[in-house]
């Protein structure tokens, strides 16, 4: 089943708490040096509870540049795995200016 929600940290169970800490953590290596605010950390947890994390890496030719959550299943994809019960997708808040 697929199904999406916006998150209040507080609410989560402890197995999402950790998913967005690790999907916050994740946001320190995304790569975008076009636009700093557009940085996303992707966190996957598989059949087995193993948490795989990925960031997004921008480009100047738009045409490669790989989002979060594609990132973070291509790494479980290099690991062997191919069964992923969550992903969360995490940003940093845009502060207005």
């Amino acid at each position: 089943m697929i199904y999406m929600r916006n998150l209040i940290f507080n609410d989560l169970t402890s197995e999402e708490k950790e998913l967005m800490n690790e999907a916050e953590k994740a946001i320190t290596d995304a790569y975008n040096p076009y636009n700093s605010q557009s940085r996303i950390g992707a966190a996957v947890r598989t059949k087995s509870g193993m948490v795989i994390t990925g960031s997004n890496i921008a480009n100047v030719s738009s045409t490669v540049n790989l989002c979060a959550e594609r990132a973070a299943f291509a790494a479980a994809n290099a690991e062997g795995i191919v069964i992923l019960l969550h992903l969360l997708l995490s940003a940093p808040m845009m502060m207005e200016l």
